[in-house]
């Protein structure tokens, strides 16, 4: 059983629970979160994991490159190990920015979220993108370019394309995907304004 810290709204620890209690009750807690970016002929390019169909929460759909859980054991630079196992990249803290610790709330009819998210970001080379190695976690890599993806995000447009990466290598590679605002995980607009503005 994972056991987290938990929090009140000034980001004062009131003590742990499980990962699961915090989602019944809908606790505040820590999670480490790491936005990659690349520049390829002039565009900036977010990088989205697919989660794997066998998530219990919001299979298939696309979210932040790498995030986790912080355990009641761990610091925000352990975050790290998120990283290392979901997409396979050895990062040290050092050559992350840091956007700032944000609030970020999903709140479903059977599912309460409430995140307090360690947010970086790197700007990688582009050769990063076939350097991924993916768990059981996460099918695949989708890169859109951060223009269209503000845009989208902000309802100016209804869709856009994205680049796709699998798990295992195969003939999906590098193809184009179309993409509405129902395919994203659905992060509260106050998280996604800051980590746009500050990527």
């Amino acid at each position: 059983m994972e056991t987290l810290r938990i929090f009140n709204e000034n980001y004062q620890q009131i003590g742990e629970m499980s990962r699961e209690e915090v989602h019944w009750t809908g606790t505040w807690h820590e999670t480490f979160h790491l936005w990659i970016l690349t520049v390829e002929e002039d565009k900036e390019y977010i990088h989205f994991q697919v989660r794997s169909q066998s998530k219990k929460d919001f299979p298939g759909l696309l979210d932040i490159t790498s995030a986790g859980h912080l355990l009641a054991s761990e610091k925000k630079e352990d975050g790290l190990r998120e990283v290392r196992e979901e997409i396979g990249l050895l990062l040290e803290l050092q050559e992350l920015d840091y956007i700032g610790l944000l609030n970020d709330e999903l709140l479903l009819e059977d599912f309460q979220d409430r995140e307090m998210c360690h947010t970086y970001f790197y700007r990688a080379a582009a050769e990063i993108w076939v350097s991924y190695r993916f768990n059981e976690e996460v099918q695949g890599m989708v890169k859109i370019e951060k223009k269209a993806f503000r845009q989208l995000w902000q309802g100016e447009i209804n869709k856009i394309e994205g680049t796709s990466l699998s798990h295992k290598g195969d003939e999906s590679d590098g193809k184009s995907v179309s993409l509405t605002k129902r395919d994203f995980v659905p992060h509260s607009d106050s998280y996604m304004r800051r980590v746009l503005n500050a990527i």
